[in-house]
């Protein structure tokens, strides 16, 4: 549940039940605000090849200049309610249950934030959270649980988000202050987020106990996201998958567990060599057919670059391998274009300018969505945590 406040069909900010900034439009300016201040401006452009999705980090000074603005014209509709003493409002039954009966009491959250209370939030979620690099697009609205920092094997020639930093499992009890502290940060905001998310790269990768009981302690104290419409979600690489049984999958599949995220990349081997993927494409492919006999979904990740003369297996390949992985409806497949990171030593590859007609050689045995995976682009860029 959602709070909007619509000025002008030009002018609309979005809120969450707690009162946050979470997305608004300027005009033609899409903008979107992540917990940590971040603020994104996504636009379409059109290319020769047609139109792409963009999207710019704004800069401190202008994030701080489209917050006191969205203030500034919270106060003028506060006057002009406090003026005329009527103003449009709609809310939902769920709103009515929340006590957001009235126009008054609405504005009364929204200006209970201001500049100085909106610097402190995002203060303490740095206080809380590593750095929060990545989640899949689905999971974009979920509750982060950290329970792992990095990537174990953080070594992907493509990947920059986790260099700075080794990885570390938590433990139990470093994890379930974690979860108490996310859910009084979030406060009311946490009913619009319908799942959890174990971050970081490779939650799965922490001891079985600790994933168990981690999930357990997750069901307790978010009911609400980890029920029938929500769920728990994760990444998880190909060695660590491969290290657990299908009765320990089952286990915490029956625990909540919904759907693991593989980052396939490519189905050549000889592309995931210069990629510097852990695991050959067989055991991807074992990976996933572990966890969908486990009875999880699947979440698999294929980069879209042109890799020169390596394209035409990069192609080949990985839609053989993408077939015998064996995905089916509740499945997502991903295409991510090639976003390279700075510094990287991979050779100077392109981004797929024909990445449409790649999407569709690579996809065109599957099924339709009703019986078949979730086809859909990942661009990295549109990250906001």
């Amino acid at each position: 549940m959602a709070i909007s406040v619509i000025l002008s069909p030009e002018k609309t900010f979005t809120f969450d039940p707690a009162g946050r900034f979470i997305r608004g439009s300027f005009g033609n300016r899409q903008l979107v605000r992540g917990l940590d201040g971040t603020i994104k401006e996504k636009s379409w452009l059109l290319h020769s090849t047609g139109p792409e999705r963009e999207a710019r980090v704004l800069s401190p000074l202008e994030a701080k200049k489209v917050i006191r603005t969205i203030y500034e014209n919270l106060q003028d509709l506060r006057r002009l309610l406090d003026k005329k003493g009527v103003i449009r409002f709609q809310t939902s039954d769920r709103g009515k249950e929340a006590g957001f009966d009235s126009p008054k009491k609405i504005l009364a959250l929204l200006l209970h934030w201001n500049e100085k209370k909106v610097l402190a939030d995002e203060n303490l979620f740095h206080k809380i959270y590593r750095p929060l690099n990545i989640l899949p697009p689905d999971q974009y609205f979920s509750v982060v649980i950290q329970m792992a920092e990095g990537c174990p094997w953080n070594r992907c020639a493509f990947c920059h988000f986790y260099k700075a930093r080794s990885f570390r499992s938590k433990s139990l009890s470093e994890i379930k202050k974690h979860i108490r502290t996310v859910k009084n940060f979030l406060g009311e905001g946490i009913h619009l987020r319908k799942s959890v998310f174990l971050a970081d790269a490779n939650a799965l990768k922490s001891p079985m106990n600790t994933l168990v009981k981690t999930m357990m302690e997750i069901r307790r104290q978010m009911p609400d996201q980890t029920g029938p419409d929500g769920g728990i979600f994760s990444f998880g690489d190909v060695p660590a998958i491969l290290e657990k049984t299908p009765a320990e999958f089952r286990k915490l599949k029956n625990l909540g567990l919904k759907r693991v995220y593989i980052g396939l990349e490519s189905g050549s081997a000889v592309v995931r060599r210069i990629l510097n993927k852990p695991g050959s494409p067989e055991m991807a492919i074992q990976a996933a057919r572990k966890l969908k006999k486990a009875g999880l979904k699947l979440g698999v990740i294929v980069l879209l670059a042109d890799f020169g003369r390596h394209k035409f297996h990069h192609l080949k390949e990985t839609a053989q391998v993408l077939k015998k992985m064996g995905l089916s409806a509740g499945d997502f497949l991903y295409f991510s274009p090639f976003i390279p990171a700075k510094g990287s030593a991979l050779p100077p590859f392109e981004k797929d300018a024909m990445w449409r007609k790649t999407i569709s050689s690579m996809t065109k045995s599957f099924a339709p969505p009703a019986q078949g995976p979730l086809i859909a682009v990942y661009d990295i860029r549109e990250f906001v945590v």
